[in-house]
């Protein structure tokens, strides 16, 4: 597993951006024997958050490691896979609320539901309806009261 990690390595040094479907190919691949943690470390290395988003994706709906889905929420957001970001905040568990909250007041996406789904979900109302009013979104207030 070792070798194979610098060999990634090396492909992400020599041309990141042609080799970027390959190390995430291999990484899916050999998730097991290189170790998910290993890879995520690499991709993060090299501030890669388009092959964070795709290898995480791969993992995403049978993982229960925290880590796994917050970093792919971020990794998402970062992508500007708004859509993803929302699915994920609205269908898993297996994320630190609070990080979450905390990344997504900061990300200031465009679209507020998968603030809103978290912050819902997890009990931060207050910490929300400050966050959409000091941001002028109050189509997003009005959304979320009629709804609730």
């Amino acid at each position: 597993p070792g070798w194979a990690l610098e060999g990634l390595r090396e492909l992400m040094q020599v041309n990141a951006r042609q080799n970027l479907q390959l190390v995430v190919n291999v990484g899916k691949e050999y998730t097991e024997q290189i170790g998910a943690e290993k890879i995520i470390a690499l991709l993060e290395e090299f501030k890669n958050n388009e092959g964070l988003y795709f290898y995480l994706g791969s993992l995403i709906n049978t993982s229960e490691n925290p880590d796994v889905h917050f970093k792919y929420i971020e990794a998402a957001a970062k992508t500007g896979q708004v859509k993803e970001v929302e699915r994920v905040t609205r269908e898993s568990s297996m994320f630190d609320p609070e990080k979450a909250k905390v990344f997504l007041m900061e990300a200031k996406l465009p679209d507020a539901r998968p603030l809103i789904n978290v912050c819902d979900r997890f009990g931060f109302v207050a910490d929300l309806t400050k966050y959409l009013y000091d941001n002028s979104m109050m189509r997003y207030i009005e959304g979320y009261v009629q709804k609730v």
